[in-house]
C-alpha cells in the first residue's frame, strides 16, 4: 500500500488522505474565437439590413415593410445566412465538438456559395456576387486558422475530444504504483475513465524519461496493470492518459469511482 503523505499544489492540499480545495488556474479565454463568432453572428444580419437600406425602399425599417422584404430573400441565400449564424453560435460554446460543427458548417457554406458562383452568367451583378464570395472565402479561411490556433490547452480542457464527450473527472485520492524501470508509489489527485493525475510520494525523475508507463490502482486490482501515455511530467506530478483501455475496463473504473464519496 502507498503511505499516507502530505501533498499540495495549485489545486489544493492533501493531508492524511483528505483534500482541501485551493485556487486552480482557469482556462484562458479564446478571445480570437469569440471575435470570429461575433462576426459570423452579426455579419449576415448586418448584410440584410444594409441590402434593404440600399434598395431604395421607403421606410424599409418599419416592421411591416421590413418583414415583407425578408420574405423576398431567396431560399438559397437563407442557406448560407443560417449556416454562418449557426457557426457563430457554435463558436461561443467552448468545446472541441461545437467548434468542429462550426468549421464544418462554414466549409459547407463556402462550398455551396462557390458552386453557385461557378454556375452564374458573367454579368455585372454576378461579378459582384463572385467578388463577395472571394472575400467570404478569405474570411472563412482566416477564421479556421484562428480556431485551429485556439483549439488547444490552455484555451480548452486538455481532456476534451473532438467527437466523443469529455470523461467526467472525479476528485479521488487512491494509492497508485507507477511502473517505469522500478516502482514509484503515489496518490491520485483526480481520476477519470480516460486518465488520471498522480502525485508521487517524492520528487523523482523517471528513468529514461519514458513517454509511456504502466500503473496499478491498488484499490482496483481487477483492472490489473494499465498502460498509460505520459501527457505531462513535472517533478513529482504526472498526468497520464490511459491507452488500450477498453470499454469494459472503463465501465469498471467509472462504477468504482461513482461508488466512492466525493471530496
Amino acid at each position: 500500500m502507498c503511505p499516507i503523505v502530505s501533498l499540495s499544489d495549485e489545486t489544493g492540499t492533501i493531508q492524511g488522505g483528505v483534500m482541501t480545495r485551493g485556487t486552480a488556474p482557469d482556462l484562458r479565454l479564446p478571445i480570437g474565437v469569440y471575435g470570429v463568432a461575433l462576426l459570423f453572428v452579426v455579419a449576415p444580419l448586418a448584410n440584410i439590413v444594409v441590402s434593404f437600406a440600399g434598395a431604395g425602399v421607403n421606410q424599409w425599417y418599419r416592421p411591416a415593410q421590413f418583414f415583407a422584404l425578408v420574405w423576398t430573400i431567396a431560399l438559397v441565400d437563407w442557406i448560407w445566412i443560417a449556416g454562418t449564424i449557426i457557426s457563430g453560435v457554435a463558436l461561443f460554446l467552448r468545446h472541441k465538438s461545437t467548434w468542429l460543427i462550426a468549421v464544418t458548417s462554414l466549409v459547407i457554406v463556402l462550398l455551396w456559395n462557390g458552386y453557385r458562383a461557378l454556375k452564374l452568367e458573367p454579368t455585372a451583378t454576378d461579378a459582384e456576387f463572385v467578388r463577395v464570395q472571394i472575400i467570404f472565402a478569405v474570411v472563412v479561411s482566416l477564421s479556421i486558422l484562428v480556431i485551429g490556433f485556439y483549439a488547444r490547452y490552455p484555451y480548452l480542457d486538455r481532456r476534451q475530444q473532438w467527437i466523443f464527450p469529455t470523461a467526467q473527472r472525479f476528485s479521488v485520492r487512491t494509492p497508485v504504483v507507477v511502473h517505469a524501470g522500478r516502482d514509484f508509489a503515489g496518490l491520485t489527485e483526480s481520476v477519470s475513465s480516460a486518465g488520471l493525475l498522480v502525485r508521487l510520494a517524492e520528487p523523482t525523475e523517471l528513468p529514461g524519461n519514458p513517454t509511456e508507463v504502466e500503473l496499478t490502482l491498488t484499490d482496483v486490482p481487477i483492472l490489473g496493470v494499465i498502460t498509460a501515455e505520459v501527457v505531462r511530467r513535472d517533478q513529482d506530478v504526472l498526468r497520464l492518459r490511459f491507452k488500450r483501455f477498453g470499454w469494459g475496463a472503463r465501465g469498471i473504473l467509472e462504477g468504482w469511482l461513482r461508488s466512492r464519496p466525493r471530496a
